[in-house]
């Protein structure tokens, strides 16, 4: 199916030559990085940023599970795919949404170093979950397979 890429509403302009496999991809590439930096890295600088370990540690977790999901999506290739990138925006939402909150309860034990770490990854990932959102809101009534 022909699309007139002009017509295509920002921020799905941004990604619209991917097909929703890549976009799987791209999705547990963030995940890994994501899971990596706060279970891996982020503790060995916890002196810097007054985050509990076991708090680091649950989001890791959480992002790990996200990325299972991406990346199983990604090598299954499925026809079906509008509610399956629905079902990792709305993942990577909630994962922000817990973020925030643990942010909040913990405000006064954070440093500002790692209360500005969160609320810039939280809103870099809800830009994603967005744009997740509205591809596969536009892309829903096409045909793309791959």
């Amino acid at each position: 199916m022909n699309i007139n890429r002009s017509e295509i509403p920002f921020p799905v302009s941004l990604v619209s030559k991917w097909s929703p496999r890549t976009m799987f991809f791209v999705d547990s590439m963030g995940a890994i990085l994501t899971a990596t930096t706060i279970g891996i890295v982020l503790p060995y600088f916890n002196d810097y940023l007054g985050v509990e370990i076991g708090h680091l540690h649950f989001l890791a977790i959480y992002v790990l599970v996200l990325f299972a999901y991406s990346f199983s999506v990604f090598l299954i290739k499925p026809t079906k795919w509008v509610i399956l990138l629905k079902i990792i925006a709305l993942a990577n939402f909630s994962y922000c949404v817990i973020t925030l909150k643990l942010v909040y309860q913990h405000f006064e034990d954070l440093t500002m170093l790692a209360v500005i770490y969160f609320i810039v990854e939280s809103l870099l990932i809800m830009g994603i979950a967005v744009v997740e959102w509205r591809y596969s809101e536009y892309f829903s009534s096409r045909e793309i397979i791959n």
